[in-house]
């Protein structure tokens, strides 16, 4: 702002949105996979192999609700009920029912927040087959043509993703 009456802190973490996030963990909503399904050709948000992804996902996170609302959240929750509006429950992405100290957008000192650096990624590195790179910066995507054009998977496109052109280092 002009007056410097709001700050936005900015960064980046090995994890992602997963680290710096408030626990929500909401599956994608059906509106929106059908508008990718029926707008974009990407049908495989549709089907039941995205509905199976989708349970997995929110199983190896620990995703549940019934967690006790902080005190933002306290606050607009009881706001919400004033005005005649229901407040319903948040799934969250973490193992410690208690409510802490309700900074989770920073990380979860108790290490209860299930991010992908406690999950997907260790999990990868467990297997010892893993290596994480930090400070790379995606320059394009590297395309080759489909064997195939009637692959179901690639809804008739000519080429597919097949790699990732990669900065690593200072830009």
């Amino acid at each position: 702002t002009e007056n410097g009456s709001t700050s936005v802190l900015a960064g980046s973490t090995l994890g992602g949105g997963t680290r710096i996030n408030w626990n929500a963990s909401f599956k994608t909503p059906l509106h929106v996979r059908k508008e990718w399904a029926e707008k974009h050709g990407l049908t495989a948000f549709a089907g039941e192999e995205y509905d199976a992804a989708m349970e997995a996902v929110c199983e190896r996170l620990a995703v549940q609700t019934g967690f006790a609302h902080g005190g933002a959240c306290s606050a607009l929750a009881s706001g919400l009920q004033a005005a005649g509006m229901d407040c319903g429950d948040v799934p969250r992405n973490c193992l410690d029912r208690e409510n802490c100290s309700g900074y989770c957008c920073f990380g979860c000192a108790r290490g209860g927040k299930q991010d992908s650096v406690l999950t997907f990624l260790a999990d990868a590195c467990r297997t010892g087959n893993t290596k994480i790179i930090t400070g790379a910066c995606a320059e394009s995507i590297i395309l080759e043509k489909t064997k195939k054009r009637s692959d179901a998977r690639l809804n008739g496109r000519s080429k597919q993703a097949v790699g990732v052109l990669v900065h690593v280092g200072p830009t």
